[in-house]
């Protein structure tokens, strides 16, 4: 009786044992699964807290750049290699904070039209008023990049480095239909965008 008695709880402990360790393991995977889902989280929320940002004018590296979401437009003109010496930097707002697919244009002193106000907000990004109430979108064919030069209808990237070359070689542009001397570009051409060009 007493020997029976014992096989049975020691068959009992056993099964306890036995339970306790499967309940052991499922506890385990739960964390494990959890703890691979908040990777997972963590990761895809600092994948989508990234902006890209086109940064051209008087910088000295225009370009596409990545920056992390809330960035102010002084962190995306340090990316750029900070600004040139003909950099107008007291009408650009460096505290605005920069939204995905921004154009932020730095402007040159040249650009300032007459009257403008000193620390004007906004001037330079892309679709706010510039210092003399209106944005003014013409592109400058004395100071333009590559870039910018590509935004025009009907300027690629060769025809884009064929003014640039030509700019070089030459000298400044001295009035918007000098463009026509540009290998490429002709009367037809120039009619597409003359009245999105200026000499400044």
């Amino acid at each position: 009786m007493s020997l029976a008695l014992g096989l049975s709880l020691m068959a009992c402990g056993e099964q306890v044992r036995l339970e306790t360790g499967k309940e052991t393991a499922r506890q385990e995977e739960q964390k494990t699964e959890t703890g691979e889902t908040t990777g997972e989280s963590e990761a895809a929320s600092q994948t989508e807290a990234q902006i890209v940002v086109h940064v051209c004018g008087a910088v000295a590296n225009p370009g596409v750049y990545r920056l992390s979401a809330g960035s102010r437009a002084e962190d995306a003109v340090q990316l750029a290699g900070g600004m040139t010496g003909e950099a107008a930097a007291d009408y650009l707002n460096l505290a605005g904070i920069l939204t995905d697919g921004e154009k932020l244009v730095v402007p040159y002193r040249s650009e300032i039209p007459d009257g403008g106000q000193y620390g004007e907000d906004g001037f330079g990004q892309a679709g706010s008023a510039g210092v003399s109430g209106e944005a003014d979108t013409r592109v400058d064919l004395n100071h333009a990049d590559q870039a910018a030069l590509m935004t025009l209808p009907g300027i690629g990237e060769a025809r884009a480095a064929a003014i640039l070359a030509y700019r070089e070689s030459h000298g400044p542009f001295q009035s918007p239909e000098e463009i026509m001397n540009v290998s490429g570009i002709k009367q037809a051409a120039y009619e597409k965008l003359k009245d999105q060009i200026v000499i400044r």
